[in-house]
């Protein structure tokens, strides 16, 4: 069954996508994650709808089970972790990835 979006405004990768076999479902929501991975259009937009700021200045991800927040225009990604927000640009990650190669 496909989960619902966290939040209007918001969607997950599962809540986007169409996919008829539910064993493939459920192997890329057990692999890849893709009912706690959020989708926006912007950086501004998801902050504005998903992250909560505490008076304290820690930070919590609105709408239930989302981890990572992924917005346009090159899939860089937020998540928050022990309270405080992780940005991750797609660059930094690619040469991450290829460095694992050398």
């Amino acid at each position: 069954k496909i989960p619902p979006p966290p939040l209007e405004g918001i969607e997950t990768v599962a809540s986007v996508l169409s996919i008829s076999d539910d064993l493939v479902f459920n192997c890329l929501v057990d692999i890849f994650r893709i009912d706690v991975k959020a989708l926006a259009t912007s950086k501004e937009e998801s902050e504005e709808i998903l992250l909560i700021k505490e008076s304290n200045g820690r930070e919590f991800i609105r709408g239930g089970k989302v981890k990572e927040v992924f917005f346009l225009p090159n899939g860089d990604y937020w998540q928050v972790k022990n309270g405080n927000r992780i940005m991750v640009h797609t660059f930094t990650r690619n040469i991450t990835s290829c460095m694992a190669y050398l």
